[in-house]
């Protein structure tokens, strides 16, 4: 038996060209009409509420500083309903992180349900080779 479920997008983006892309997208490949918001998505507990899910797509994060960030955070936690969910999607970050930026070597040091730290070394190259190490917790 197939359910259906009624979907209702909203789309949030400062770009008024991103927000067109994203309805003619929607339109075209979808087959489904959403809503967009103009605003710096900081500012989103002004304007929805009741939201089951809210998603922070692509590589969004790094156009916040950290404090930003946090009112990122606290601006969507305040739209979500009490069993809602944040879901950041960033797989391109670990790209960028291991591939592009020259972070050449990463090691899983321990991994467990509640836990995973990694040491991520990255060999720079100025007078001479420099191999520093950190560790992620």
């Amino acid at each position: 038996m197939e359910k259906r479920i009624q979907v209702n997008l909203i789309i949030n983006d400062l770009r008024k060209s991103a927000l067109e892309i994203a309805k003619r997208f929607a339109r075209d490949e979808l087959k489904i009409e959403i809503s967009v918001l103009l605003e710096n998505a900081k500012n989103i507990h002004k304007y929805l509420s009741n939201i089951d899910i809210a998603l922070i797509y692509g590589y969004s994060t790094p156009h916040f500083n950290p404090w930003e960030l946090i009112e990122l955070l606290n601006s969507i936690s305040k739209i979500l309903t009490s069993d809602g969910i944040i879901i950041i999607h960033e797989h391109d970050r670990i790209f960028e992180i291991l591939a592009r930026i020259g972070y050449h070597l990463a090691f899983p040091e321990k991994v467990n349900e509640n836990l995973v730290s990694i040491s991520i070394q990255q060999v720079m190259m100025l007078e001479k080779v420099l191999l520093k190490e950190w560790k992620l917790i």
